[in-house]
């Protein structure tokens, strides 16, 4: 482990001065601790107390800051309030974490004059993260998992295997603190962690040494492909003021030309499915609008014009026909169509299906591209099992929403009507009736 440590850190050139350590008083990052005390290396500890697990959490705070004057080390530690920025933004309580953790650990660099923030990520860490983002459909830029150094940012353990971590932690007496939450299956990560890995494990026992050299295949790769596509885009693409033109024909007399268009746009916010519906409106007529959270594209003639929306920057999605996921701020979307059976048909007829974050629309009904977006002034829907229109602001009232509740809360949009308003109410115009032949089924899970 030692020797292994050493010729990664001087192999990518991780960390020759002064570095800050985030650690958590869990296995990982003690491993790392250890490994950075004893190569010399000037250090500093930095420790996030988030409170979420009540006494366990000070004591974790409490091991850390002995650990550290144990061994002569600065340590700063500040309790953050990851619940409060979760209802406050309207984000995941793990997000928010994230947020906070990261900027004070960005602040506590740049004060103190640390080069470098080492995090204890380590192998199964990143081939976890492969995994996650292949099932989200992340493309080549998400298959290299987690880099050893993104800016000032650097992973010094992905040398190591969760099991080479503990045997070592076990050989060196090393202490360390558990967290419980880690054993969970609540969470995506920890169920592809518990489930998942072990069964590719038993397929391929050195899956993680695999997934180590996918990752760096993946890495070149999409370094490769990157000077392709800035070679391309200068033929492709030409700015006219503050507009963007895509020349559809120069587009489609490349091999792969849907993926070409893709990273072509991506950094303006369209995801790979909006790219596709783009790229299979280039065969109907012109006039088409397609927006990601700052930028639309009009279908032209010859060309795709891309310029930002004139609008107050709120997010908003758009969800093609042929679309399955949708990954927003507040949470995620799954998206499916169903081919209804009569029992199926009767029990969400009859309410027995009944759970606010799932919605079942009549097909017939819907016209796509449907939209997601969040409340405007003057938005009226007709609840289910109501006659008449009611304005959503009387809704949201009503049904005592919070502010933070309202900010957090997606309309899907058919034809611009409101066909659910995400957690809680469809409109019953799209209601699935005992005349619905196929209907289409979406998921919320909110972050």
């Amino acid at each position: 482990m030692w020797e292994a440590f050493l010729r990664f850190i001087e192999d990518r050139k991780l960390a020759r001065e002064k570095v800050l350590l985030a650690v958590s008083g869990g296995i990982d990052s003690m491993v790392m601790l250890h490994l950075f005390i004893r190569s010399e290396i000037r250090i500093g500890v930095a420790h996030c107390n988030f409170g979420l697990r009540g006494g366990e959490s000070d004591d974790d705070e409490a091991f850390v800051r002995m650990c550290c004057k144990r061994n002569r080390l600065p340590v700063y530690s500040r309790k953050l309030d990851a619940m409060k920025v979760s209802e406050k933004e309207g984000i995941s309580i793990q997000m928010a974490a994230r947020t906070l953790r990261y900027d004070y650990f960005e602040k506590l660099r740049k004060r103190y004059g640390y080069q470098k923030v080492a995090t204890a990520h380590h192998l199964d860490d990143a081939a976890e993260t492969m995994l996650l983002n292949l099932v989200r459909g992340a493309g080549v830029a998400g298959m290299h998992g987690i880099v050893p150094v993104r800016g000032a940012l650097i992973r010094p353990m992905l040398f190591a295997t969760r099991k080479d971590i503990r045997s070592f932690a076990r050989r060196e007496k090393i202490e360390w603190r558990e967290d419980r939450s880690n054993r969970k299956t609540h969470y995506r990560r920890n169920l592809v962690r518990r489930k998942v890995m072990p069964v590719l494990a038993e397929i391929n026992p050195s899956v993680l040494e695999a997934f180590r050299l996918h990752g760096e295949i993946a890495m070149d790769t999409g370094h490769l492909l990157a000077e392709y596509v800035e070679l391309l885009r200068k033929k492709i693409v030409i700015r006219k003021g503050n507009e963007l033109r895509i020349d559809t024909r120069k587009l489609r007399s490349h091999a792969g030309a849907p993926t070409l268009l893709f990273e072509l746009i991506r950094s303006y916010g369209f995801n790979r499915s909006v790219c596709e519906d783009i790229y299979r409106s280039l065969d109907g007529p012109p006039g088409k609008i397609f927006l990601s959270g700052d930028y639309r594209i009009l279908r032209d003639r010859t060309h795709l014009l891309l310029a930002r929306r004139k609008v107050s920057g709120r997010e908003e999605h758009v969800i093609g026909a042929d679309q399955h996921h949708i990954d927003t701020s507040h949470g995620t979307f799954s998206i499916r169509k169903l081919a209804l059976t009569s029992d199926m048909k009767k029990n969400i007829v009859t309410g027995r299906l009944g759970d606010p974050n799932v919605a079942w629309l009549d097909m017939a009904r819907l016209k796509f591209p449907l939209h997601l977006r969040k409340w405007e002034k003057g938005d009226t829907f007709r609840p289910l099992g109501m006659r008449g229109k009611m304005k959503l602001s009387d809704f949201f009232i009503n049904n005592k929403y919070s502010v933070t509740r309202k900010a957090a809360t997606w309309l899907l949009v058919s034809g611009g009507s409101i066909a659910w308003v995400t957690g809680d109410r469809i409109d019953d115009r799209f209601k699935v009736t005992a005349a619905t032949q196929n209907c289409l089924e979406v998921i919320f899970e909110a972050q």
